[in-house]
C-alpha cells in the first residue's frame, strides 16, 4: 500500500517533479486548493483511498476501536507519510526509507489500536442546557 505508492511517486521523475511542483513551488491560497485537496480525500484512488479502506477493514475486523475518529486517523497517518517522503525528495537520508515509513505509520495505527485516537464527544450547547 502506502509504501508502494511512495517508491512509485519517488521512482518516477513525472511524479517526483509534480509534488516538488505542487508542494513548494506553487503558490496555493486556501480558495483554489481545498477543492483539489477535497477531490483527492473523497477519489477511489491514492495514498487516501489505501489508508480510508484499510482503517475501515482494521475497524470492521476489531483490529482498532469501532469509536477511532477515522478523520483524524487518516489525516495523521497521510502527513506521516507525506512528510518522510517530502524528506526524502529533499534528500534526507533516512538509510532503510521503507522500513522508516513502515515504523512511522505503525506507530501511529498502534495509537489508533490502543484507543488513543477517538472520535470527540462534543456536547451542543442545548444538550448542555437540558442537563
Amino acid at each position: 500500500g502506502m509504501v508502494r505508492w511512495a517508491e512509485h511517486i519517488l521512482g518516477t521523475e513525472d511524479n517526483r517533479l509534480f509534488l516538488v511542483l505542487m508542494g513548494t513551488k506553487v503558490d496555493w491560497n486556501d480558495t483554489e486548493i481545498r477543492p483539489v485537496r477535497e477531490w483527492m480525500l473523497r477519489e477511489e484512488f491514492g495514498p487516501a483511498y489505501v489508508v480510508r479502506h484499510a482503517l475501515a477493514s482494521f475497524a470492521a475486523r476489531g483490529i482498532i476501536p469501532a469509536d477511532y475518529d477515522e478523520k483524524m486517523s487518516m489525516h495523521i497517518l497521510l502527513g506521516v507519510w507525506h512528510g518522510l517522503l517530502r524528506g526524502k525528495l529533499m534528500g534526507v537520508d533516512f538509510g532503510d526509507f521503507r522500513g522508516c515509513v513502515r515504523l512511522g505509520l505503525d506507530a501511529i495505527l498502534t495509537s489508533i489500536e490502543q484507543g488513543k485516537v477517538k472520535k470527540a464527544v462534543r456536547k451542543t450547547r442545548a444538550a448542555e442546557e437540558k442537563r
